[in-house]
């Protein structure tokens, strides 16, 4: 299974590069090991707990001739949020929001899209922006535009299946 945090983020950085903005690193945020923010422009990644499942569960049993087994399939489409925002305490270099609306544009883009279909995740959508202002280290106001999309992918479970190969009838009195 591919860590669709990381297909994200190295989808996204060749086409930040490709506009001009190869030092803008993408992290993800709310890391247990690391603490405090990078230096600079930056856009935070994360996974929001919200998505689940989408449509019905799909299953099929066939005869694996090989093994001589029963195998099941169990398929569901899953939809999983992310969130990416953008930050830059500095002031130096492109501000959050022009970096807000090029991620935007960029995670729209077809691009973006073909690099996902290649390891089948699709994009569902992008809903819209939030810019909440907040007050910082240094007691100053800062922006900290962000945006959720919702990526789309086909998860599996193969199991064997339990199958006889006769059955034997035993009535008797009571």
């Amino acid at each position: 299974m591919i860590d669709r945090l990381e297909l994200i983020r190295t989808s996204l950085l060749p086409l930040l590069a490709e506009q001009g903005h190869a030092d803008v690193p993408v992290v993800t945020s709310f890391q247990p090991t690391e603490q405090g923010r990078t230096d600079g422009p930056t856009l935070y990644l994360c996974q929001i707990p919200a998505g689940g499942n989408y449509g019905w569960q799909g299953r099929s049993t066939k005869w694996d001739e090989d093994t001589q087994t029963l195998k099941r399939t169990e398929s569901q489409i899953v939809r999983e949020t992310f969130q990416l925002m953008s930050l830059n305490d500095t002031g130096v270099g492109i501000d959050p929001i022009t970096l807000h609306n090029l991620t935007t544009v960029l995670i729209a883009s077809q691009a973006f899209r073909e690099a996902l279909r290649l390891e089948a995740v699709g994009i569902e959508r992008i809903v819209a922006s939030r810019t909440p202002e907040y007050v910082n280290d240094r007691e100053r106001f800062e922006q900290s535009p962000s945006f959720d999309f919702t990526l789309t992918h086909t998860t599996a479970i193969i199991q064997q299946a339990r199958y006889f190969e006769r059955a034997e009838i035993n009535i008797t009195r009571v």
